[in-house]
């Protein structure tokens, strides 16, 4: 097992030093902003390495906390140690996301769809069900209102398989066009005073189910 680890320990040495590169050249290419091309090209350098970055933290989360029937689960300290490997990697990334905002090369408001409030830590699957996990790089607003003290920090978008105990004539629809899912979304958040909570969003108003399109 720790020779197992050996490589992926490697290959997160390698994004911590991309990480590190990528910060250390944020403030000498400041110095050259006359050239256009360089601040375009600042813009992109952290969601390009962010989606890099998305097959290694699948691998680590998927491999230390899926649970699939046919998988025994590993050794305890391996899947420890996979953990940590994700936790550094994720607070780097979020140091990094945090620098290149400071200077605004990227904005982390989330209601604007260019932004990187948030982003993708892994994903793992639990029999049917397919949790994905995301960050957000400093707290967000749960609620639009300037009243609201109750603040995002992490979400997982939680992907359960349709039609598992549904009739069978459902089940033979479901065969015919293809495996359907439906999508619930959960975040752990906290309130000003500190106290955490996890709990699932629910959507109130507009009312989802309604067939008036006016309403929305």
């Amino acid at each position: 097992m720790d020779e197992k680890l050996r490589p992926i320990r490697c290959h997160l040495e390698y994004l911590l030093n991309k990480a590190d590169e990528y910060q250390a050249h944020l403030i000498h290419r400041c110095r050259l902003m006359t050239f256009a091309y360089l601040v375009e090209g600042l813009c992109r350098v952290v969601p390009t390495f962010l989606k890099s970055c998305h097959p290694f933290f699948s691998y680590l989360e998927h491999t230390a906390r899926s649970c699939l029937p046919h998988r025994p689960p590993l050794p305890l300290y391996i899947r420890t140690q996979l953990l940590q490997f994700s936790q550094q990697l994720c607070s780097r990334l979020e140091e990094l996301i945090l620098t290149y905002a400071s200077y605004n090369f990227l904005t982390l408001e989330e209601t604007n769809p260019l932004s990187i409030s948030h982003f993708f830590i892994g994903h793992c699957q639990v029999n049917h069900i397919k949790l994905s996990i995301y960050r957000y790089c400093c707290p967000a607003p749960f609620q639009p209102s300037p009243s609201c003290r109750l603040f995002k920090l992490m979400r997982w978008n939680v992907e359960r398989e349709r039609g598992i105990e549904r009739e069978a004539g459902e089940r033979e629809e479901q065969e015919r066009g293809g495996r359907k899912t439906s999508t619930e979304y959960y975040f752990l958040c906290y309130e000003e005073i500190k106290l955490w909570s996890i709990g699932h969003w629910v959507q109130m108003y507009p009312n989802p189910q309604t067939e008036d399109i006016y309403e929305w």
